[in-house]
């Protein structure tokens, strides 16, 4: 009886640990995704103002060193853009393969974040009950 008790309490921890790995690259990929943002339009920020900065040059209001750091901030920005898609495709990888779907399927996420904090239970009640619901101890229980 301990021994089917501790098998079926091993299975809920497996179970339980690829639900955190799955939840680790959901927001991972999230973040990645999120980071893309930011770097295309960090791009698009430097591409337009070495327009401007070229314009400026033709009128002798800046130097050749201002659209030559310009262009530096660019292909930084531009290195930048390709790290966070190198990780966008990492961490959709690893999400589709956590989720057992076949090889090149996409996971379309969806941003739900919701209100994290709690008006019913104070920290110690919800550090109780999560010690509670630990699978470690449920084992050690059982043998």
């Amino acid at each position: 009886a301990h021994a089917a008790t501790a098998a079926a309490l091993r299975i809920e921890l497996e179970e339980a640990d690829l639900d955190v790995r799955v939840e680790e690259a959901y927001f991972g990929l999230l973040g990645a995704r999120a980071m893309v943002d930011v770097a295309s339009g960090a791009v698009e920020t430097f591409g337009a103002h070495i327009d401007d900065l070229v314009e400026l040059r033709a009128a002798g209001v800046a130097t050749n060193a201002d659209v030559a750091e310009a262009r530096s901030q660019l292909a930084t920005a531009r290195v930048t853009l390709a790290r966070a898609r190198t990780s966008e495709e990492i961490g959709q990888a690893a999400l589709v393969m956590l989720l057992g779907l076949p090889d090149g399927a996409r996971v379309e996420l969806t941003e739900v974040l919701a209100d994290a904090t709690s008006t019913e239970d104070d920290a110690a009640s919800l550090t109780g009950r999560a010690l509670e619901q630990r699978i470690e101890r449920r084992i050690a229980a059982a043998a």
